[in-house]
């Protein structure tokens, strides 16, 4: 009936980065607290808050099987860690520069994907092999990963494949209007990407000269998503005087 059930307004005070846990049952969030940063958990049923760990500054984490994987930042370097939910006991550490705009992205991954936005660089790191710093990928803004291990990313102007198994990056176009976004299509034969006006299709072969089709163009387009089939493209933009979500069907 639309009842507030109880407040987490004292809970939730002077907390970010608030996040489900694994069995919906609880609530992670950073809170800060006598100049300290403190990954807590609130148990939805039993209400009561606990302390997981506490850092001098904690920036962004994400939950993975039972671990928590936390940025940690000082005053000239920041830290990747890995800890255990169940004790709060670091279990991996990995020093990486210093940067105010570190995000975890694409959390279905094995690799834990970390980017640094404002450095427009991705870290794919396995934090209990050896070597946990897999890879270190530069000119990130946009990525999108295949079932089988390939990852699509680009910038402003330019699109890469970058093959896990292989560990092999190939430029896959360069073009002059700025890029908006990029993301495979469900064959992962082509590719999908977009400028402010048109939304395009790049085919993926081994010929020097890839085909691209021009699927729409528009004086404005945005917030594009295909559907799982790969059938029905769907955009926001406006054609004549009416504006809103259209949907495209593709061959």
């Amino acid at each position: 009936d639309g009842s507030i059930e109880f407040n987490l307004g004292k809970t939730a005070s002077d907390s970010s980065d608030i996040k489900w846990g694994e069995n919906n049952d609880e609530i992670f969030y950073i809170k800060k607290s006598k100049g300290e940063s403190l990954i807590n958990s609130f148990n939805l049923t039993t209400k009561e808050e606990k302390s997981i760990l506490k850092e001098k500054e904690i920036t962004v984490f994400i939950i993975k099987a039972g671990r928590l994987y936390y940025i940690s930042r000082g005053l000239a370097r920041s830290d990747f860690k890995a800890a255990e939910i169940s004790s709060g006991k670091i279990i991996s550490s990995i020093e990486l520069p210093y940067s105010s705009e570190y995000e975890f992205i694409n959390p279905a991954q094995e690799l834990i994907n970390l980017i640094d936005k404002k450095h427009q660089t991705l870290y794919l790191i396995s934090p209990f092999s050896q070597f946990p710093l897999k890879e270190t990928i530069n000119n990130v803004k946009y990525t999108d990963w295949n079932e089988g291990g390939k990852l699509l990313y680009g910038n402003e102007f330019e699109i890469w494949l970058f093959d896990l198994n292989s560990r092999q990056n190939t430029l896959l176009t360069r073009i002059s209007e700025t890029i908006n976004n990029i993301f495979w299509h469900p064959n992962n034969n082509y590719i999908i990407y977009s400028t402010g006006d048109t939304v395009n299709a790049l085919e993926l072969d081994d010929r020097e000269k890839r085909n691209l089709t021009e699927i729409v163009r528009l004086d404005k387009i945005s917030d594009i998503f295909l559907n799982k089939k790969g059938d029905a493209l769907y955009f926001v933009s406006q054609i004549g005087n009416e504006e809103g979500l259209f949907k495209l069907i593709i061959q």
